[in-house]
């Protein structure tokens, strides 16, 4: 008795490429706002505040703008949108950390954490 083996040459599927991220702006609205707190404010206090309506307060944010990400200078990012979580001290500090990172931009490079104003590693 012989064994035959037959092999089928067929030309490969094309699959559709789905990707599963969205856009910023597309993001259900408490994940946006927690990611935007959490450019400002450690991981605790944008949980606290978004999933348990906190206020968030001045003594809580970051107000060294080299600290703050650069996400915040993007224009399609709506920093509004988190005011209703905001005491009027806690916005008037993001209003400045903005306007200082905006008068003075530093990337970073987050692999490094070097500055690329100084076009060197």
């Amino acid at each position: 008795m012989q064994i035959v083996s037959c092999t089928v040459k067929t030309k490969p599927k094309k699959r559709k490429l789905t990707s599963k991220l969205l856009p910023f702006e597309e993001l259900p609205v408490d994940i946006r706002h927690y990611e935007m707190l959490r450019w400002f404010v450690d991981d605790g206090i944008a949980k606290s505040a978004v999933y348990e309506n906190k206020s968030v307060h001045e003594k809580d944010f970051e107000i060294i703008p080299e600290r703050v990400s650069n996400t915040i200078m993007d224009k399609a990012i709506a920093i509004d949108e988190i005011k209703c979580y905001l005491t009027e001290g806690s916005c008037l500090a993001i209003q400045q950390v903005i306007k200082m990172k905006k008068l003075t931009p530093t990337w970073i490079y987050p692999i490094c954490a070097k500055d690329a104003a100084t076009k060197s590693i």
